[in-house]
């Protein structure tokens, strides 16, 4: 990917009034969102041959790109997951560059260094947590008999975790290779290692957050899922009743285009 390439789509065209800028946000949203308001998206193919992708290489793209089409505020912006935090970094960019982000739309991404904020004794609560809850899991499908689904959860948990340090690990060595190994050109572990290593910085605006319901237990004592220790201004939270990977499906997407919608009448 370079930054000669276009990755902004037109989701749709029309409409007068200021756009709304998405990161790896379906169309189906885009449909959905106002008629005044053109929609772009912003989803590239990563290029994983000559670098370690990083938010801040594709928020530049992305940044580069929307001032291309609206050169002053108010800037209107959403990301989804990975995306989110794409997003947050071009709205940081944009307010110390003196603009207005009047809407920062967050679906469902946590603080990626979320742990490393925490106390001590809120880190160890964390980790109980954590290990409560996926033995919870852990042991309903064991004693129901599932013992084909408590194995591949477990098994889940542990390459999922193994392959992204090793990912990240091969990368650095690899990085200057003109055909680094087909193991390492996969965009999911990609995407995994650029949110561990990427520290979001203080943004001054307000952060409008949709939460998923199938956020684990730990994440209970900080509905902000972490954000609160950068975002200076107010956070808006909206709970999302439908899984992380399904938040774009009927009803869940009516609902959550219809509060979208009354932020950009903001």
């Amino acid at each position: 990917m370079t930054q000669g390439d276009s990755h902004l789509l037109s989701l749709r065209a029309s409409g007068g009034r200021a756009p709304l800028f998405c990161a790896y946000v379906p169309k189906e949203f885009a449909i959905a969102i106002k008629d005044e308001h053109p929609v772009y998206g912003f989803s590239p193919k990563l290029e994983l041959e000559l670098q370690l992708p990083t938010v801040a290489h594709l928020a530049t793209i992305f940044l580069d790109e929307i001032l291309k089409i609206r050169h002053k505020g108010p800037y209107f912006l959403c990301g989804y997951s990975f995306g989110g935090l794409v997003v947050y970094e071009v709205a940081t960019r944009l307010i110390k560059a003196g603009e207005e982000v009047r809407l920062l739309a967050l679906f469902d991404i946590p603080h990626p260094q979320f742990k490393s904020n925490l106390s001590k004794a809120d880190l160890i609560e964390f980790q109980v947590k954590f290990l409560i809850d996926r033995c919870k899991k852990y042991m309903s499908n064991l004693t129901s008999g599932n013992f084909r689904n408590a194995f591949a959860d477990f098994r889940a948990f542990i390459v999922t975790r193994f392959r992204t340090i090793t990912w990240i690990a091969a990368q650095r060595v690899f990085h200057k290779a003109k055909k680094p190994p087909k193991i390492l050109q996969s965009d999911s572990e990609a995407i995994s290692a650029a949110i561990r290593v990427y520290v979001p910085e203080i943004y001054t605006g307000k952060l409008v957050l949709f939460r998923a319901q199938d956020r684990r237990a730990e994440y209970d004592n900080d509905p902000t899922l972490g954000w609160r220790v950068c975002v200076t201004g107010k956070i808006d939270i909206h709970k999302v009743d439908e899984i992380h990977a399904n938040m774009f499906c009927e009803p869940c997407l009516r609902t959550i285009t219809e509060q979208v919608n009354g932020y950009l009448n903001d």
